[in-house]
């Protein structure tokens, strides 16, 4: 008899979709109803709910989940503790994910009525805080792929890493954003660049929930080949931009305002070691930092092909497995 009856209760649980799975569904349609705005009332609702059954799922009693409740500053970390531990998955956590919520970056920038599917824009120096110039230039955000693998080079050059503080692991946190740069600011005669900003950190467990993250330099390249002939305006348009662009946007600045950037980029050299981005003959421009400062995300939700996180500023992100 006891045999039939599990046999009855697992047909019954094949047959039905469990709880987190469709609260799962219905935070990402809704993400999608309101084009990734997280801070959404529903979008926020269905995050906590989702929340809610998943810790319930496990078994959790975590007496500061409550889906009613929107605080984005209560902290899960304690009463999950010792009972799910989805940073410790070096398995789980490894892969390409993809944004499926607003872009985390400062200073979105208001829509001018264009037809651009709603898609984000930001300028090019509050989107890599001040290191890329012009910092003026308008980004149009069509895709951000965050990248955790594992890397033999991250493994060797990571200071202070597994081997001096016993972390369990090391694997890359890259930040891929496939952009177009706006050559003009006329949308309406505009010229749309496809370019890739890269901002290049590893990441560790330092508790059952939580990933420390270190970014230490970025990239900006375009997403195109500047020699192909197929694409000469292009590239014209990219070299007449970005050609000594750090150079001239230096010399625009009045003195104090020269005077302010040098003396920030010696402080982030002397405290992070900071190289910031120097023109080059191939037209890209890189920093690097060799004293990173170290954040953090918290792991909110985490499964096979979907992921929830809030960083050590507030944002919470979005991710699902591509």
């Amino acid at each position: 008899a006891n045999s039939e009856g599990e046999a009855d209760t697992n047909r019954g649980s094949n047959n039905t979709k469990a709880p987190t799975s469709e609260a799962k569904e219905t935070l990402k349609r809704l993400l999608l109803e309101h084009k990734g705005e997280v801070s959404h009332p529903d979008v926020k609702d269905a995050l906590y709910k989702l929340m809610y059954l998943a810790e319930r799922e496990r078994g959790c009693n975590n007496n500061n989940n409550n889906e009613n409740n929107t605080n984005n500053e209560k902290s899960y970390d304690a009463a999950e503790e010792g009972e799910w531990s989805p940073a410790h998955g070096m398995d789980d956590n490894r892969g390409r994910w993809r944004s499926i919520s607003t872009p985390p970056f400062p200073g979105k920038l208001p829509d001018d009525g264009g037809d651009d599917d709603g898609k984000r824009k930001f300028s090019l120096g509050r989107m890599s805080f001040g290191m890329f110039k012009p910092s003026d230039k308008v980004c149009i955000v069509e895709n951000i792929v965050n990248i955790v693998e594992s890397s033999a080079e991250v493994a060797n050059n990571d200071e202070g890493g597994s081997k001096d503080d016993g972390r369990a692991w090391t694997q890359t946190y890259n930040i891929e954003v496939s952009m177009d740069i706006q050559a003009s600011s006329s949308p309406s005669t505009n010229v749309l660049l496809p370019a890739m900003l890269k901002n290049h950190g590893i990441c560790y467990p330092i508790s059952p929930t939580r990933l420390g993250v270190k970014f230490s330099g970025g990239t900006l390249t375009p997403r195109f080949d500047l020699s192909n002939p197929d694409n000469a305006d292009l590239a014209t348009s990219w070299k007449a931009i970005f050609g000594y662009a750090i150079t001239r946007e230096a010399s625009s600045q009045s003195f104090v305002g020269r005077l302010g950037t040098s003396v920030l980029h010696k402080l982030m050299k002397l405290i992070m070691g900071l190289e910031p981005p120097m023109d080059t003959d191939d037209f890209t421009q890189t920093y690097s930092i060799k004293r990173p400062y170290q954040g953090y995300l918290d792991i909110l939700y985490l499964d096979q092909d979907f992921r929830v996180s809030r960083g050590n500023k507030g944002t919470i992100v979005a991710v699902e497995r591509v």
